[in-house]
């Protein structure tokens, strides 16, 4: 079916500027299934990149050097994101510990205009967002300036949160979300492995075993990091589907429990928190005030 639509000529097309499926079948003809399947093959080739921005429904395709046109797409987010986005492109970063549950959210929604990275000095970490088309140096000095009472002249470690390798500050590496959900069969319940055999295992895998001991049905999975993993459970004995956010991660904060809430609480579903640390003490705070319904589980 492939030579119908030729691959080259979908690339020329889209090589005209972000567009989507319905467009591009306009100009070579076929239908967007085709075009699709084309497109497809196009991204796992590296020639065609998709964003996380939907117009009706559809993403955006646009080649490798064409990101700074997805500005032009801006109107299209929900009204909060695109006042989270427009709050971002002005102050070019932001620290994520000085927003608002809503806006931290929100930062983690708007994927193609938000970049985060993290400022380690002392053993003591800062979560940073920067406008995409603000340069990663430039961002970095400026998070340096805001820290630079608590920031020492020690060497500092950037890295960037969506991947776990630690850089020196002249380096940042960003890798891609794998963000297809997979389908998985209701197995045996398994005996959940105790935290000390935690850093042995694939954090996935006891998360898993976790869930099942519950006897909850896993739906869909989203993989956000080797060390942060999203959910759809489903509880057969209510039928009730529930929003599940795991982090392999020492210390929760506040902004950890609110993203989830606040997701779930947008999906109309109930929320439940794996994880394998300890809540921080404004945390709990907001647990009995501003979380009311939030399931907290430790592993």
């Amino acid at each position: 079916m492939f030579q119908n639509i030729p691959k080259d000529k979908v690339l020329e097309v889209v090589k005209q500027g972000p567009t989507y499926p319905s467009k591009i079948v306009k100009i070579v003809g076929g239908d967007t299934m085709i075009v699709g399947a084309v497109l497809s093959t196009l991204i796992s080739t590296g020639d065609v990149k998709v964003s996380t921005l939907k117009i009706g429904g559809t993403p955006l395709y646009y080649v490798p050097g064409q990101e700074s046109k997805l500005e032009e797409f801006m109107d299209h987010l929900n009204e909060k994101d695109h006042k989270t986005a427009n709050i971002l492109k002005e102050a070019k970063i932001l620290k994520d510990s000085d927003q608002d549950p809503l806006i931290r959210v929100s930062l983690r929604t708007i994927k193609d205009f938000a970049k985060s990275f993290e400022i380690e000095n002392n053993g003591v970490k800062e979560l940073f967002w920067r406008y995409y088309l603000v340069l990663k140096d430039e961002a970095i000095l400026l998070a340096k300036n805001i820290l630079k009472e608590t920031i020492v002249s020690s060497p500092v470690a950037i890295v960037e949160t969506i991947n776990p390798v630690k850089v020196e500050v002249s380096t940042v590496i960003e890798t891609e979300q794998d963000s297809k959900p997979v389908r998985h069969r209701k197995e045996a319940a398994e005996k959940v492995v105790s935290s000390d055999d935690i850093s042995k295992i694939d954090f996935f895998e006891i998360v898993k075993k976790h869930i099942l001991s519950k006897n909850l049905d896993i739906i869909s999975k989203e993989k956000i990091k080797k060390s942060e993993y999203d959910f759809v459970l489903k509880n057969h004995d209510n039928n009730e589907y529930i929003y599940c956010k795991s982090k392999d991660k020492k210390s929760i904060n506040d902004g950890d429990l609110a993203s989830a809430f606040v997701f779930a609480q947008s999906k109309k579903m109930p929320c439940l928190f794996i994880t394998t640390g300890h809540l921080t003490k404004k945390a709990e705070h907001m647990m009995t005030k501003e979380f009311n319904g939030l399931q907290l589980e430790q592993i």
